[in-house]
């Protein structure tokens, strides 16, 4: 626990600076892997985010459901040999949209992580490649989390072979608890200087796009997907944006 609270507090300290609001987002970065860098996390908004980025750029189309629940997403334009596609938005765009008669999907399905594992990957490991991690966050979280489990089992299985007491078995569940949230911890704070640069950024982009201006969205032609719409998803600041005219 006197661990945990250590290197929260380091990463606490470290980006403690007032937050400025700014006008743009950091260069080099695009909506999806914002989300990543702002908490050290791939989250299901973040491949939304991703989307509509790609949406914005033109690469799909984002059009209301029949029953207007949900999105449809269909490719727009060629994308394999496009340059500005960076690899992990090429496995999105493979995984998603490659199977043959299957160019389209509804917004919806890219919430569910065991569909979306791979896009996950190549999107925490291409962060790490371009230098904003010194590690991919999904692969420090799941070792943290499997040496959590390992240590807790064989501490278990040894003090139930020794007959120790409830104090014991209570020490080694605490024990586990605490190495599973150190993990996290540890993978969220894993920024290079790069990467903490980018975040402190990101807040202040963050604190601009919180005071959206609502007769511009109001303006926007429909089929428009406006340009920070994907930044306000991947830095969870919807509410401004969605309500009452979402994306059109």
């Amino acid at each position: 626990v006197l661990l945990i609270g250590l290197v929260w507090m380091g990463g606490h300290y470290a980006g403690a600076r007032a937050v400025v609001p700014i006008y743009t987002p950091p260069a080099g970065l695009r909506p999806g892997e914002a989300g990543v860098v702002i908490d050290g996390r791939v989250h299901a908004e973040d491949i939304i985010a991703a989307v509509v980025d790609l949406a914005a750029r033109g690469y799909v189309t984002l059009e209301r459901a029949p029953d207007e629940t949900d999105v449809v997403v269909t490719i727009r334009r060629p994308w394999i040999t496009d340059p500005d596609v960076r690899p992990w938005e090429a496995v999105l765009l493979s995984n998603v949209f490659t199977s043959p008669g299957y160019s389209t999907i509804r917004l919806s399905a890219l919430r569910n992580p065991h569909d979306s594992v791979s896009i996950r990957e190549a999107l925490s490991a291409d962060l790490v490649e371009r230098g904003f991690f010194s590690s991919a966050p999904i692969a420090v979280r799941r070792v943290g989390r499997g040496a959590a489990v390992i240590v807790a089992s064989v501490w278990m299985q040894l003090a139930w072979n020794g007959g120790a007491g409830v104090s014991t078995l209570l020490a080694i569940v605490a024990t586990g608890m605490t190495l599973w949230m150190l993990a996290s911890v540890i993978a969220a704070r894993g920024l290079t200087a790069d990467g903490r640069r980018a975040r402190q950024s990101l807040r202040g982009f963050r604190e601009f796009l919180l005071r959206v201006d609502r007769d511009r969205l109001e303006k926007l032609r429909a089929g428009t997907v406006d340009e920070n719409l994907a930044w306000a998803i991947a830095l969870g600041v919807t509410e401004g944006w969605l309500a009452p005219t979402p994306a059109r």
